[in-house]
């Protein structure tokens, strides 16, 4: 009658075990991404020395609602596109426009010097501030098996005039489209992370000619 007991305890156990095991097993692990490398830090600026051009003030870029956030997103263009939908097991390493804030930063930095807004510091007359909101950032699905990644961007330059007031300058809205290679979350960070780029060295382009 002991052995027994004891022998339906220890299976207990046992079983107890290996439901804990599989329970751990099945949980799939959250993936982290990133845009990775940045192809602008590590090739040194052959163009214009930063000297040679006006500092620009980089604003801390905006957005609203979940794309404020470090959710991998996307569409059912197919089903509902209004719905923004995040992946479940997956986010970025940071909310979205600090991504997009941080490597527009390392871009325009190869040509021109970059400055980090200061409260209470008066900046020299005549530089250049950047202002921008991230309007969309989604791994858009056309159909199950068909997606791209769309990246759009509301672009505000202001520049500093005596009293340190800022004077409007220009706005313009960016957009770049790129096709995702798979219809996943990896496939749609690939594709956010390329459209991204585009969208950044169009906007770095314009932001230099003034």
């Amino acid at each position: 009658m002991r052995t027994s007991f004891f022998a339906a305890v220890a299976l207990g156990v046992a079983g107890l075990s290996i439901s804990l095991t599989a329970c751990q097993t099945a949980t799939p692990k959250t993936a982290i991404y990133d845009f990775g490398l940045s192809p602008y830090a590590a090739t040194p600026s052959t163009s214009t020395p930063t000297s040679a051009k006006a500092p620009i003030v980089l604003v801390p870029l905006t957005a609203r609602g979940v794309v404020d956030g470090t959710g991998v997103l996307y569409r059912l263009g197919y089903a509902d596109a209004h719905q923004l939908l995040p992946y479940t097991q997956s986010r970025w390493t940071m909310p979205i426009p600090q991504l997009l804030h941080q490597r527009l930063q390392q871009y325009v930095g190869q040509s021109r010097a970059v400055l980090q807004p200061k409260q209470g510091v008066n900046m020299a007359v005549g530089t250049l501030r950047l202002h921008g909101e991230v309007e969309e950032f989604s791994h858009w699905f056309d159909a199950p098996q068909s997606s791209k990644a769309v990246v759009r961007i509301v672009i505000t330059l202001g520049r500093v005039q005596n009293g340190g007031k800022e004077e409007f300058v220009a706005q313009r809205r960016f957009t770049a489209e790129r096709p995702a290679p798979s219809p996943d979350a990896a496939g749609g960070v690939m594709a956010l992370t390329q459209a991204s780029d585009a969208v950044i060295a169009e906007v770095a382009q314009w932001a230099g000619s003034y």
